[in-house]
């Protein structure tokens, strides 16, 4: 009898175990949403849930989660339901959709006519695609065509002869092939990055370019400090405003460019200035004067208020648009004929976290917390990189690594020493852009290195414009950072464009002379092999100075974001290098 009993307890603690693990094991929910013209998952949080986890069940970044739902942090509640953007591609029945709006009803009611059912649809592509009809409804009725011909022409479905339950993906014609049970067969077209609608191509090579520059030179603040007593008297300008300084080196790099193009590519470049300051009145009486249908692109204005007028009126236009300065995509969101040249910060950081998880697993994490230790960029990167190595059992796999999180303005120097080990690397991140902070921690580290080799520290692309931060520390302290831009001043092409600036300008270049170079040598190469707007042409053949650029499309805020990131080192030989 106790035999029997003992058997029953062990086999009942057997299943319990396995339904406390079968608990931890997150499912993708069945329910799924269409708000607003997006699709959504519709996740209830149970017990032991993360964040982290559901993202990585999801595949979804965890900010994208929680910039969705509106919420701060990562604190979930039991029972409570988040949405998920549908991505990829997804095996559903149409009925399963809970619609919520009208304009969303009909389009469920025209998938179950075209028997759609069970289908394989592109939720978030396609389904999507059908929502933005609703946005054109007015426009719709103005031409006389009902909303269910519309839907028809923006589904773009027709009849085509493939077996039964096969699924293809056609990658030079962007369309997914898809059977359906019963049904007829139907091709059905994704939503693609853009296209122009008047041209087969994208645009046609030429060797005449034409570009509308939109910089902010000041002329009015030039004449003012500038301006003699006695008006009678014309004397020469002697002094330039100082923020004029900045964009007249920007626009000397991008007529070195034009120089050096016309030699080598034997094209006719034209640059059309506008001084556009932050001055919206004046932006918009420059856009009511110029023909804007005669530029191939146009770069600027730098400045988010006046950007947005730019980029709204060359959207109208289908020309294309730089955004030179700002990480900010909001002044060009939704316009598909727009570049972002800066990285955004979320991904900068992203790249970070992946570029340490990939390098250094194996090593010790120190996080020295500043005075303020808010929410920001700098925090994120640490955040990221705790779930990765979290996830991936690190610390249970070898218990020598830690990852410690340190209060500087408690331990001070003495609480980063004990932290430190000396048989293995030191990875030491501060997440701060704060300059006080940064003044007041970095040297304290770098004093450790005198006792121990096996020292990194992580920085972050704005430490490098603190010039109060001596760069021999950041040297000894093996430093490595993610940034968009850097020059390698060993590269030859670097050398004769230094040589060429000073010539031509009798000053040294600034790092807003490489970028001017870079933006006009990128894009008008791009423009004159008809390749601009192009996502898949092949990389410009122009030699860059100072970024890399890679453009990816930004599905979220519909515009191309530059990803191409450099890995800069400051090694212990006293050399920055691109890694």
């Amino acid at each position: 009898m106790k035999i029997k009993t003992i058997l029953i307890l062990l086999i009942s603690f057997h299943l319990f175990t396995l339904s406390a693990i079968g608990q931890n094991v997150i499912q993708k929910s069945t329910k799924i949403e269409v708000i607003e013209g997006k699709a959504y998952y519709i996740h209830v949080i149970q017990a032991k849930q993360t964040l982290y986890s559901i993202s990585k069940c999801y595949n979804m970044k965890p900010e994208t989660i929680l910039k969705i739902n509106n919420k701060k942090d990562n604190n979930l509640k039991i029972g409570e339901k988040i949405k998920i953007p549908v991505k990829g591609n997804l095996q559903i029945n149409a009925s399963s959709i809970v619609i919520e709006d009208t304009m969303s009803k009909e389009v469920a009611k025209l998938i179950h006519e075209e028997k759609l059912k069970d289908s394989i649809l592109t939720l978030k592509k396609s389904v999507q695609a059908l929502m933005v009809q609703h946005q054109r409804d007015s426009l719709t009725k103005q031409k006389g065509k009902t909303k269910k011909d519309t839907l028809k022409k923006n589904l773009a479905l027709k009849k085509v002869n493939i077996k039964k339950d096969s699924v293809k993906k056609d990658s030079s014609k962007k369309v997914l092939k898809v059977s359906t049970n019963g049904g007829p067969k139907i091709e059905l077209y994704q939503k693609k990055a853009f296209c122009p609608k008047d041209k087969k191509k994208l645009f046609d090579k030429k060797k005449d370019i034409k570009i509308g520059l939109f910089i902010p030179f000041y002329l009015d603040k030039n004449k003012e400090i500038n301006k003699s007593e006695n008006d009678s008297i014309k004397k020469p300008a002697t002094k330039v405003y100082n923020k004029s300084e900045l964009f007249i080196n920007y626009y000397q790099g991008m007529l070195l460019a034009c120089q050096d193009l016309r030699k080598t590519h034997d094209l006719n470049i034209d640059i059309d200035t506008f001084d556009s300051a932050k001055n919206i009145d004046s932006v918009k009486h420059i856009l009511d004067t110029i023909d804007i249908n005669k530029y191939d692109f146009i770069v600027g204005p730098p400045y988010a208020k006046t950007l947005k007028l730019v980029s709204d009126k060359a959207k109208e236009n289908h020309i294309p648009i730089i955004s030179p300065l700002s990480d900010n995509s909001n002044a060009i969101r939704d316009n598909k004929y727009a570049y972002q040249i800066n990285t955004s910060k979320e991904k900068v950081i992203k790249k970070t976290a992946d570029y340490i998880y990939n390098n250094f697993k194996n090593a010790n994490y120190i996080i020295v917390n500043p005075s303020d230790t808010t929410k920001n960029n700098e925090m994120l990167l640490v955040d990221e990189l705790e779930n990765k190595l979290y996830s991936d059992s690190v610390f249970v796999n070898n218990k020598n690594i830690t990852f410690a999180r340190v209060s500087y303005s408690k331990f001070n120097y003495y609480g980063i020493k004990y932290l430190l080990k000396h048989e293995i690397d030191n990875i030491i991140i501060v997440p701060t852009s704060k300059t006080t902070d940064i003044y007041e921690i970095i040297p304290k580290i770098n004093a450790l290195t005198k006792n121990n080799n096996h020292i990194r520290v992580i920085g972050f692309p704005s430490w490098q414009r603190l010039k109060s931060l001596d760069p021999s520390t950041l040297f000894s302290l093996n430093t490595l950072m993610l940034n968009t831009y850097f020059v390698d001043y060993r590269n030859q092409n670097v050398k004769t464009f230094i040589k060429e600036y000073r010539e031509k300008y009798n000053v040294e270049p600034s790092t807003f002379s490489f970028r001017g170079y870079d933006i006009i040598s990128y894009f008008t190469i791009l423009t004159a092999e008809g390749n601009i707007l192009h996502d898949d042409a092949p990389f410009p053949n122009v030699n860059l100075l100072q970024a890399n650029y890679k453009f990816s499309f930004n599905i979220d805020d519909s515009i191309r974001e530059n990803i191409g990131l450099k890995v800069i080192n400051y090694s212990k030989e006293s050399k920055i290098v691109s890694l």
